[in-house]
């Protein structure tokens, strides 16, 4: 496991994670399913007067070794196809608390690049997805 965060200036932060997991059944001898080997994570986030933005992109190693029940019942055809995962998203908004405004405005882009993976057996993950929020603080 290892997680850093660089700051460039003041308003320009790398963040980045990595996780090495080597999940297995000792008694047995066997891969734990639905674990991935490898996990990371950077993001770029900066900020300027009321600007703020990021990417952010996440990559998780394809898992070894899942259950395969509902594929050789043909419930869920193609369900023993799996890939590695790659995600970039994009953030960028306004933030008015320096004008004594309680408010955050921000648009996110989750998924930019729609890739199209599967967290868990059957399960496929979200599309390119938009969305704009609002934050208030009281």
């Amino acid at each position: 496991d290892f997680n850093s965060t660089i700051s460039f200036f003041s308003n320009l932060n790398l963040k980045m994670g990595y996780i090495y997991l080597w999940a297995r059944d000792i008694e047995n001898k066997l891969t734990l399913k639905y674990r991935p080997k490898h996990s990371a994570v950077f993001a770029i986030d900066f900020d300027y007067d009321l600007f703020e933005a990021g990417i952010d992109f996440r990559y998780i190693s394809r898992v070894e070794d899942i259950d395969f029940e509902l594929v050789d019942l043909g419930i869920v055809p193609d369900g023993d196809k799996r890939v590695e995962i790659y995600v970039v998203d994009l953030n960028a908004g306004i933030n008015l608390f320096s004008l004594n405004l309680p408010f955050r405005i921000f648009f996110n882009l989750t998924n930019l690049l729609n890739y199209n993976y599967v967290e868990l057996i059957g399960n496929i993950a979200p599309i390119r997805n938009y969305s704009i929020n609002i934050e208030a603080i009281f």
